[in-house]
């Protein structure tokens, strides 16, 4: 008699959007079978119980994707959900997923380490964020974590796209006024705006609440400055790198992890390879022992490779199944 086929669920939770991978196993074989997407997953903001409702819908349109009449009997689902961020998070999030799916194995963990997973399968390393905001974790053999960055824009978020837009609005602001040299920002950045002039930014940055996606995205503004040969920008750009490697290099302090151990990037601007590249660099140069890369799968599928960790004994050929079964995913 052929043995059941095991089926796991890993879960990417953010402020705007929840989403959800489904993956069967059968034998040595592993198919990411049907992916889902629901609302806003922040525990903060809608509470444990309204993640579970939005994990439901992602797990039945997951299931359909996946030409199933129903959610299967899930074996291990791995949920990692924007805003849990203290071990009181982790407990009521945990008591929610055992009201959800009774009988169901499962871990709640900061979405920053399904990201991390997304890079190597739940292995121990470490995960710099930089996008509008920015954060560093570090995730232990134990299961720990040590987190540094993550403070929102008024209190931190030094070295993210929020960062490097309000610096070049500061700059182009400085230029305006001749306490510093022009700089190709101020056109560059008025355009992007659809602005006139200097003093057109007011309305803008004053008007209402504070723009925080409008300023950062105003960061792949400066970089394209910056690789064009703008003084100024690069100025921005090299605080930015040294910022994001002051997050690791604090980690490295915290979070004690051997020497090398991987390094996850993830977030818009590492997606510029000028930023990415100066960044590696950095870290060569402080010799952090970490090494940098960006992540093979997204974090919900990081997620499931979290959950057949959970479920079963993680073997060797296990992370490369997982790696061509998401390259042949079917959603």
């Amino acid at each position: 008699m052929s043995r059941r086929p095991m089926w796991y669920a890993g879960v990417d939770a953010g402020g705007t959007e929840t989403k959800l991978w489904l993956l069967r196993q059968e034998g040595r074989e592993f198919a990411f079978v049907g992916r889902g997407t629901a609302g806003p997953g922040n525990i903060q903001d809608v509470g444990p119980d309204g993640l579970m409702e939005e994990i439901r819908k992602c797990l039945a349109q997951a299931a359909a994707a996946g030409g199933l009449a129903e959610p299967p009997a899930l074996d291990a689902l791995v949920v990692g959900a924007a805003g849990i961020g203290r071990p009181q998070d982790v407990a009521r999030t945990m008591d929610a997923l055992a009201r959800a799916f009774p009988n169901v194995k499962a871990q709640a963990h900061n979405d920053a380490i399904v990201a991390l997973a997304g890079g190597t399968l739940g292995d121990p390393g470490a995960v710099v964020i930089a996008g509008t905001g920015s954060t560093a974790w570090a995730y232990s053999a134990d299961g720990s974590w040590v987190r540094t960055g993550g403070w929102g824009y008024l209190l931190g978020d030094e070295g993210s796209g929020f960062a490097i837009g309000l610096e070049a609005l500061r700059r182009v602001t400085r230029a305006s006024d001749g306490r510093e040299e022009p700089t190709s920002l101020t056109s560059a950045i008025l355009s992007a705006l659809g602005v006139a002039e200097e003093w057109d930014l007011i309305p803008i940055m004053y008007g209402g609440p504070v723009p925080k996606q409008t300023i950062a995205g105003l960061a792949p503004v400066v970089l394209k400055e910056a690789e064009k040969g703008d003084r100024v920008a690069q100025e921005v750009v090299e605080q930015a790198v040294s910022d994001v490697t002051d997050l690791v290099a604090a980690l490295r302090q915290r979070g004690g992890l051997p020497d090398p151990s991987p390094l996850v990037v993830v977030g818009g601007l590492f997606s510029n390879s000028m930023f990415f590249e100066r960044f590696r660099e950095e870290i060569s140069r402080r010799r952090l022992g970490f090494e940098p890369a960006r992540p093979v799968m997204d974090p919900a599928a990081g997620a499931c490779a979290m959950a057949v960790r959970l479920a079963t004994p993680f073997e060797p050929w296990m992370k490369d199944a997982l790696i061509a079964a998401y390259s042949q995913r079917s959603a």
